[in-house]
């Protein structure tokens, strides 16, 4: 009997060891990893454009930059009433209101309504639905969010050569495209919570994870230059009736080109 006692008493001080280790585990050593699956059921990350870095003549003249502006967005759920917030945004949004309404009526818990507009127009739009469906209190379902917007200053200077973005700020021709991995800056986003049914809900309060702009890219062209090739090239073309023409200046020391036009 006392080998028998001894066998299971040791079996239990063994399942009562492990069970302890367990315990120990989980309340200590598993937080962080319970917090992580906690937090992935309820948290959610709605992702904004970064900011590009600049692109610059050879003189340091900007060629392309990335301007501030705010990106309108509406939570349905929590809207007091679609057909009223539709038909006070549409004269200040130059949008159809059946248009909005349709966007208000969708089942997602956040929807983007307009994308990088003027700060004063964004500002407007939301003072505007909260004075008429909330009094002026709360958040109301409608809010805003900084996003950059790239700007060419100079508009059709060297335009083929320096190519363009998408709204999200990916580059899609010329130099944009061929160094988007040096201006594209580091993505931000906007960190939310779902509900029971997984909706995405902005806390009025919500935090933005700030992004880090990219790297900003000097060219060998000098923009008085480049503009003096694309008038002389598009005079020439429109004299001599030609389909088309390109122009190149380089400097005979270096070799840079200092103009490129087509």
């Amino acid at each position: 009997m006392k080998g028998r006692a001894r066998i299971i008493l040791g079996g239990l001080a063994v399942v009562y060891l492990l069970i302890v280790f367990r315990a120990f585990h989980i309340q200590v050593l598993g937080v962080p990893g319970i917090r992580a699956r906690g937090a992935k059921q309820y948290c959610v990350k709605v992702p904004l454009v970064p900011r590009r870095g600049a692109i610059l003549d050879r003189a340091g003249n900007e060629l392309a930059v990335s301007l501030s502006t705010k990106s309108l967005f509406v939570q349905p759920v929590k809207l007091p009433t679609h057909d009223r917030a539709a038909a006070i945004l549409s004269p200040i949004l130059s949008r159809p209101r059946s248009a909005l309404r349709s966007l208000f009526d969708s089942e997602k818990g956040f929807v983007w309504v307009s994308r990088q507009i003027p700060s004063s127009t964004a500002d407007e739009a939301v003072g505007a639905v909260r004075r008429a469906l909330c009094g002026g209190k709360g958040d109301c379902g409608i809010g805003t969010v900084e996003e950059p917007k790239r700007f060419y200053p100079n508009r059709e200077l060297a335009a083929s050569l320096i190519g363009f973005t998408d709204v999200d700020s990916v580059g899609l021709e010329g130099v944009e495209l061929a160094l988007d991995n040096s201006l594209r800056g580091e993505q931000g986003y906007l960190v939310c919570e779902r509900d029971a049914l997984g909706r995405v809900i902005v806390p009025a309060d919500t935090p933005v994870e700030v992004n880090s702009a990219g790297s900003a890219v000097s060219l060998t062209i000098d923009r008085n230059i480049q503009h003096a090739a694309q008038s002389e090239l598009f005079d020439t073309v429109k004299r001599y009736n030609a389909k088309g023409g390109t122009a190149i200046v380089l400097s005979p020391r270096t070799g840079e080109i200092l103009a490129m036009a087509t």
